[in-house]
């Protein structure tokens, strides 16, 4: 009985330990992210800045047509006109 209580506590002991650094004001999903985050060894608040960054630079990079090279969002919209 006791070989078999040692062999579980240490089974216990060899499985990893992860101990993740996440705000208590996170949602549920976001808390989730970052404990995966963290359990893969990254720090939550690094990955999520360079995330955040990687998004703005694809968000400009939609801005611009690529057909006429111009900014989408300075087009008028060509069926636009009043109500009479």
């Amino acid at each position: 009985m006791e070989l078999k209580l040692l062999i579980g506590v240490c089974a216990l002991s060899i499985s990893g330990v992860v101990y993740a650094e996440c705000p208590n004001s996170l949602s549920t999903e976001k808390l989730m992210e970052c404990v995966t985050i963290e359990g893969a060894g990254e720090n939550y608040q690094d990955w999520l800045a360079e995330y955040n960054a990687q998004d703005s630079t694809d968000l400009i990079a939609t801005n611009i047509s690529p057909i006429t090279g111009k900014d989408i969002r300075s087009v008028q919209p060509a069926a636009g006109g009043t109500q009479k």
